[in-house]
């Protein structure tokens, strides 16, 4: 590929990376007080998040194994599919209470983690195959850009939901993925490759279980501190976003720094 074209590509990777987390963690400020006015527990609501969470777990090993099929089209399809299912999810308002409303709601969500996960295997496959010396930085830079959706996403999660209601989030998210899927089908230079082979190594296994646990600290208080800080503290959706930025800011500031340390040690 052209420098060009590899400039393009991460450009795409990461501004990609950037909504599809940032659609995730828009929830976090108002979605379980919605939720509960739908006559859904904290219990239930914390099964609506961490449904996401299990698709991705059970999807992402299946698709490294089918991804000869061609990382583009994995990639372009997991990001059209996480902006359709993001816009549905902003929909899901007139649902009926109860029962109905929260089959909707995992339907949605697990369809969206099945966008995320082809999405996810997809990039991560083309930017270690393109940048075989820099994989390290190149993953720490769309680690950044994940990050910087967990800050953004509950403030800005939180300031349109007091704009615009609970729709106007995940529209305008959705529409935003949409985009730039489009823009790839024509910009974005065909790729296959594999990443199945990672997964019989037992050091990315390792990697892997760390990867979890790591991922436990950033969702365990999705169910619950939203609740707990407009109940107690009286915060409006936009201050209770506010709180959840601190810890994605660390993360975003942290992931390039420790993937260059990784390629100078490595290249070293």
């Amino acid at each position: 590929k052209t420098c060009k074209e590899k400039l393009f590509m991460v450009i795409t990777f990461c501004a990609a990376n950037f909504f599809i987390v940032l659609a995730y963690s828009t929830l976090a400020p108002f979605f379980p007080t919605e939720a509960q006015k739908k006559g859904i527990s904290s219990t239930f609501v914390g099964l609506v998040f961490g449904s996401y969470e299990l698709v991705l777990l059970i999807a992402s090993p299946f698709y490294g194994t089918y991804i000869s099929i061609g990382a583009k089209f994995l990639y372009i399809a997991g990001l059209l599919l996480c902006g359709v299912c993001t816009i549905l999810f902003g929909l899901i308002k007139n649902a009926p209470n109860g029962t109905p409303y929260l089959v909707l709601c995992l339907i949605i969500r697990m369809f969206e983690a099945l966008g995320a996960a082809a999405f996810g295997t997809a990039s991560f496959s083309m930017m270690a195959y393109n940048f075989p010396k820099h994989i390290a930085t190149m993953f720490g830079t769309l680690e950044m850009f994940n990050g910087l959706g967990l800050i953004v996403g509950p403030p800005v999660g939180g300031a349109l939901y007091e704009l615009g209601g609970f729709t106007t989030p995940f529209v305008v998210l959705g529409t935003l993925m949409l985009a730039i899927g489009l823009i790839s089908i024509y910009l974005l230079s065909p790729h296959k490759g594999g990443v199945l082979k990672l997964l019989t190594t037992p050091l990315i296994t390792l990697t892997c279980l760390c990867l979890c646990a790591g991922s436990s600290s950033f969702v365990y208080l999705d169910v619950s501190l939203s609740i707990h800080l407009s109940e107690v503290f009286h915060l409006s959706p936009f201050m209770v976003g506010m709180v959840f930025l601190t810890e994605s800011m660390a993360y975003c500031v942290m992931s390039p720094i420790w993937g260059r340390i990784v390629d100078y040690k490595v290249n070293k």
